[in-house]
């Protein structure tokens, strides 16, 4: 299944993880090769890596794009370029930043730096309104003078008292470090729809590319 679909794929991108790193391997060819560089050479995709991930293909790699959490420099670029919502200079900036730095490999394509940046863009927005959204219910609970809820409680077994709470804003504390900590975590479908429920649950304002609210 998952052969079929790479192989029909038109622009595959690999994300690389810390999990990588401590599972690849070694594969016997005619040169040393890892697991993960044989596919992505096999599938000509760009590898973005997280900071866990980092060291899982050779930075001097073609298909290697590094991680741009951990070139700070390029990371505010980027992110002020997001913010605004262009995108496009924030795929420019990447591309030259990868051309002009020493340190790094230069012959980066200009689609792989802008899968690079979609999957950025992407964590960097999830990261930004699932922060916001945490600190705004605590807001909303204290303005209101309301208690908050739980995402999820457990009854004992023994009568109907509740023995266990996770509060709704520990659940987005919880994906908050997840999205910081893993650059490979993108929450699952469920847990988005859970996200979104705890925004209408509290009547929160609206979220604008700034973290403000309206």
């Amino acid at each position: 299944m998952a052969k079929n679909l790479l192989g029909k794929s038109i622009r595959p991108m690999i994300i690389s993880g810390g999990g990588v790193v401590h599972s690849n391997t070694n594969i016997k060819t005619a040169r040393p090769v890892t697991a993960l560089q044989l596919l992505a050479e096999k599938l000509q995709a760009p590898v973005l890596m997280s900071t866990n991930g980092r060291g899982s293909l050779s930075d001097d790699h073609p298909l290697a794009l590094g991680a741009i959490s951990y070139h700070q420099e390029i990371k505010t670029l980027i992110e002020e370029e997001l913010a605004n919502g262009s995108k496009i200079n924030a795929i420019k900036i990447l591309k030259e930043y990868m051309e002009e730095n020493e340190e790094l490999p230069t012959h980066h394509s200009l689609r792989g730096c802008k899968d690079a940046i979609d999957y950025y863009a992407l964590r960097y927005t999830l990261t930004k309104k699932i922060k916001w959204c945490r600190d705004m219910i605590e807001v909303h609970c204290s303005a209101k003078g309301i208690k908050m809820g739980n995402y999820k409680k457990v009854k004992s077994k023994k009568d109907d008292r509740y023995t266990w709470h996770y509060s709704d804003w520990e659940f987005l504390d919880d994906q908050y470090g997840h999205m910081v900590n893993d650059g490979g975590y993108i929450p699952t479908t469920q847990i988005l729809n859970d996200i979104n429920n705890i925004y209408k649950k509290y009547k929160l304002p609206k979220y604008n590319r700034r973290g403000e609210y309206i």
